[in-house]
């Protein structure tokens, strides 16, 4: 498992399913998990119902939905065929009931789920995308060369901020007039800032937001 970039709220982000979870009733933190679209699609299948659910987002929806149901019931004991992904009255997304928070991402290659008992936001991006988007990626951030680092380049950036605005109920449809950061913190507008944590795997970096 890859260094955590800063302080985080007990944040934990697993490789492999089997890094997290594995002790159900102790869940106080965020957990969230990165794994290949290859792997996630050896998961357990989705039932008709789930598929239901997921049908709007096409094959990446179902791969994220099938993570989270693994991660699910890894981590709670749920049934991974009984997991749903809701979305509350303030836009923030919440498994079954709204006691535990949830959260997805996708990018070509790579699936990322996220559950915590508070709201939480997860996004991942590719390294070499984010590169290419440079100016777009860094928008609002305005650090030196040696913070930025710190926050694994563009990538990093750019995936937490997405991180804190699904964590906030919100996405880029709805952007900002500012972003405020503050050493591994992040504020979307008026928001209250979000705690993140950042690692790098391979080509993609992974963000956690959560609440401080």
């Amino acid at each position: 498992m890859g260094g955590i970039a800063g302080p985080a709220r007990r944040a934990v982000i697993g490789w492999r399913l089997g890094d997290v979870g594995g002790d159900v009733g102790s869940f106080t933190g965020p957990v969230a998990l990165l794994l290949p679209e290859t792997e996630v699609a050896g998961l357990a299948p989705l039932t008709t119902a789930q598929l239901a659910d997921a049908a709007h987002g096409g094959a990446p929806s179902v791969l994220r939905r099938q993570l989270l149901g693994a991660l699910a019931q890894r981590v709670l004991g749920i049934d991974a065929r009984d997991v749903r992904l809701l979305c509350g009255a303030g836009g923030r997304r919440f498994l079954n009931e709204p006691t535990v928070f949830a959260s997805v991402a996708w990018r070509p290659g790579w699936i990322a789920a996220a559950i915590a008992p508070t709201p939480v936001g997860i996004d991942v991006e590719l390294v070499a995308e984010a590169e290419a988007a440079r100016d777009i990626a860094l928008a609002g951030f305005d650090a030196s060369p040696a913070d930025l680092a710190v926050w694994h380049g563009p990538a990093g950036v750019w995936a937490a901020k997405e991180a804190a605005l699904k964590a906030n109920g919100r996405d880029l449809t709805s952007p900002p007039r500012r972003w405020i950061f503050n050493g591994m913190t992040l504020a979307a507008g008026e928001s209250a800032p979000l705690a993140i944590t950042l690692e790098r795997h391979g080509p993609v970096v992974v963000a956690l937001a959560v609440g401080i």
